[in-house]
């Protein structure tokens, strides 16, 4: 089995195990939250330097881990070295992404990733990264195969994107 560490911010929480546990997926039940706002005009630093040399691959952690939330905004925030990737919204409805300066460097340091979310908006978001500036996910893996839940309804516009490659999906 193979574990990841926690984001430094997270959203749902997991309140039940599947049995047997398998992996990525051992949540049976997930807690959803609503109207989460994550905004200002400060700075989040991951310091993700030592996490990105410590070669840990894909177990390294997210910087905003945002999980089941119905109505998402993240704006007008200056986030700085994630371990992993910056922004991620994961099973969301309604996400707002609006006005970040995000900055990364290191393998696999993406700045926005929408994975199994729907309408979705990332705008006005200026990205300088070592991987992906914005990756449209559907899933991760093997467990994102049987999850299969498709990011959906997404308007990407007036981004800036300094380093990084663009847009994937």
């Amino acid at each position: 089995m193979k574990w990841a560490y926690s984001g430094f911010i997270n959203g749902a929480l997991c309140t039940a195990l599947k049995e047997p546990l398998v992996g990525w997926n051992d949540c049976a039940a997930w807690s959803e939250v609503s109207n989460v706002v994550v905004e200002g005009e400060g700075t989040i630093d991951g310091s993700g330097d030592a996490w990105i040399a410590s070669d840990l691959g894909n177990t390294r952690p997210y910087l905003l881990d945002l999980l089941y939330v119905n109505g998402l905004t993240v704006r007008g925030l200056k986030l700085r070295k994630p371990g992993f990737w910056t922004t991620v919204p994961i099973f969301c409805n309604n996400v707002r992404v609006e006005g970040l300066d995000i900055y990364t460097r290191g393998s696999n340091t993406d700045g926005v990733d929408p994975d199994s979310s729907w309408n979705v908006y990332i705008a006005r978001n200026t990205i300088d990264t070592g991987d992906d500036c914005i990756a449209i996910k559907a899933g991760r893996d093997w467990s994102g195969i049987m999850v299969n839940i498709s990011t959906t309804n997404v308007l990407v516009e007036e981004n800036i994107f300094k380093a990084g490659h663009g847009v994937s999906c």
